[in-house]
């Protein structure tokens, strides 16, 4: 079976401000959960906490490798999505989701090289709750840089022994599916396996059971 890998390095998140000249802004950290949504599988995994590069640029400094596997089929058909979910640390309470970036898989491998590092910008959707703490300064932008290999054969045994989920898709599967949930219906106009998932609640209860 052929597969590829994806290396991705979340690197800045830049035009984010405090509403209303919020003091404690300056002490709010961030992180990235990012996901790669398949048809038939959620991977996941998530940065280290960053820090503040003046006052509207959020910087992870240390390099934040993730490398992911996807099958070759599904990158071809158009039948996977990257999702990256930014998130507020707190102390006190739950950690605060602040907005998501979804990148259909096709759209970087078209636009890449293989075993070359491409750098890409996207837009932040921003969550309608988010707004009472933080703003966008003119739009939120996320800039990370990503690497697919090439085309390789490995068996679905030595994917599963060679990654592991870290604890992300523990503690919030179900938050994550509700979310992959949502990148199924923003891609089912355009993507027949997508639309044909989203449309039929026995692949639903078979995908997110």
């Amino acid at each position: 079976m052929d597969y590829r890998s994806l290396d991705i390095d979340i690197t800045s998140l830049e035009g984010l401000k405090p509403r209303n000249g919020l003091l404690l802004f300056s002490k709010t950290r961030f992180y990235a959960v990012v996901s790669l949504v398949t048809t038939t599988s959620i991977s996941t995994q998530k940065t280290q906490l960053g820090h503040f590069q003046g006052r509207n640029k959020y910087t992870w400094s240390s390099p934040n490798p993730m490398r992911f596997y996807v099958k070759e089929s599904k990158v071809q058909q158009n039948s996977a999505i990257l999702m990256i979910q930014i998130r507020s640390k707190r102390q006190l309470f739950a950690d605060k989701d602040i907005g998501e970036v979804y990148v259909p898989l096709k759209d970087l491998f078209d636009q890449s090289l293989n075993d070359t590092e491409n750098i890409a910008v996207y837009q932040v959707e921003m969550r309608r709750k988010t707004a009472a703490s933080f703003k966008p300064a003119k739009a939120l932008h996320l800039n990370f840089s990503f690497k697919f290999s090439g085309s390789f054969k490995l068996f679905r045994r030595a994917i599963r022994n060679s990654f592991c989920d870290d604890d992300v898709s523990r503690m919030r599967l179900t938050k994550l599916r509700s979310a992959a949930r949502r990148a199924l219906y923003l891609s089912a106009p355009n993507n027949s396996d997508f639309s044909r998932i989203a449309s039929n609640p026995v692949y639903q209860i078979l995908w997110f059971s």
